[in-house]
């Protein structure tokens, strides 16, 4: 997903979260991938590549904040987050 779209998905998941609510989700770290390009467009099977402040600022962004997991073993080297209401 582009940034937009990833702002777009934070701002609709809070319509049907509460305080309590956990949602999961992975990426591919840039640091990992530091020639990568993204899309310009979302599409369902390209890959995008953002870094941990990018994340971290678009959930923040959108009322959100995440904590990376502290056991990474996502079998295509994700980086996974789990991410709470502000």
């Amino acid at each position: 997903l582009t940034t937009d779209d990833i702002k777009k998905l934070f701002v609709n998941l809070r319509q049907s979260s509460n305080k309590q609510s956990k949602f999961y989700f992975t990426y591919f770290d840039k640091k990992l991938h530091p020639t990568a390009v993204n899309p310009e467009s979302s599409h369902p099977n390209k890959d995008f590549f953002y870094s941990w402040e990018e994340i971290s600022g678009l959930l923040e962004d959108s009322g959100w904040t995440g904590t990376q997991a502290s056991v990474q073993a996502h079998p295509r080297r994700h980086t996974i987050v789990c991410a709470n209401l502000i």
